[in-house]
């Protein structure tokens, strides 16, 4: 059905170049028709938003609770921690009483707090609060944890995939410490402690798109859509007379 869809389709937005790619291998007729349009970040309200009055080191590791984000990852890296750090789970999901029963196992339960479902501005908050972000899912996974945490200027571990390195390149880099997807907590916690010592801030190189630029940028694409561009296809957005992210 997908492959239906996407090869009689007008155009195909993906939101990274890594998922565009596997994409148009996957369906090399609609490859002409297939473009990237990144997701915005709000750096204003990130900037604004109060941090949490939270004791210790907090590292948040962001939702959705399912297995493929392997967060039992980041609560097994919290056994070999020091009791001065905290880890954060924000989110929810159908993983979410096998996480806790792992943190119970590993007696690490009082170092792990499940805060469940959070709003756009709590979640802004509880990234002016944490030390270190990470997102440790090995597949299914999307870039905007990664971008988001670098431009609220907090270091990132986060597992070494496409996705993954494509945000952190469109942050030059800075803040960002990879680790294996199929490494052990201990590297995980090795990354963790590394990153607490990376010096704060947001890169100078870092400029994410405005969702006030996404949304010009997919209005754009309905405009040449609807005025039945399909020839030039998605990747007409590297032309200079289109506007925003559209790659």
């Amino acid at each position: 059905m997908t492959r239906t869809v996407v090869e009689h389709a007008v155009a195909t937005l993906c939101t990274s170049r890594a998922e565009g790619d596997l994409l148009a291998e996957r369906i090399p007729s609609a490859a002409e028709r297939i473009g990237v349009l990144e997701g915005g970040v709000d750096a204003e309200a990130i900037a604004a938003a109060k941090p949490f009055r939270h004791p210790g080191v907090v590292v948040l590791a962001p939702g959705p609770l399912e297995r493929h984000t392997r967060i039992d990852r980041a609560i097994g890296a919290m056994a070999s921690l020091a009791d001065g750090y905290r880890l954060v789970v924000a989110g929810a999901g159908p993983a979410a009483h096998r996480f806790a029963a792992h943190a119970d196992d590993l007696r690490v339960s009082s170092k792990v707090e499940f805060v469940g479902p959070v709003a756009e501005t709590e979640r802004y908050r509880w990234l002016r609060t944490a030390r270190v972000l990470v997102v440790l899912a090995d597949q299914g996974a999307s870039g905007m944890e990664v971008t988001e945490a670098l431009t609220a200027g907090i270091p990132v571990v986060a597992t070494d995939i496409p996705v993954h390195r494509e945000a952190a390149d469109g942050a030059a880099g800075a803040g960002a410490i990879f680790v294996s997807p199929e490494g052990s907590p201990l590297e995980v916690a090795d990354a963790i402690e590394r990153a607490v010592r990376l010096p704060g801030g947001p890169p100078p190189a870092a400029c994410p798109p405005s969702w006030e630029a996404v949304a010009e940028a997919m209005l754009a694409v309905y405009a040449r859509s609807c005025n039945g561009h399909r020839s030039n296809g998605a990747r007409a957005a590297l032309a200079s007379d289109w506007p925003g992210n559209v790659r």
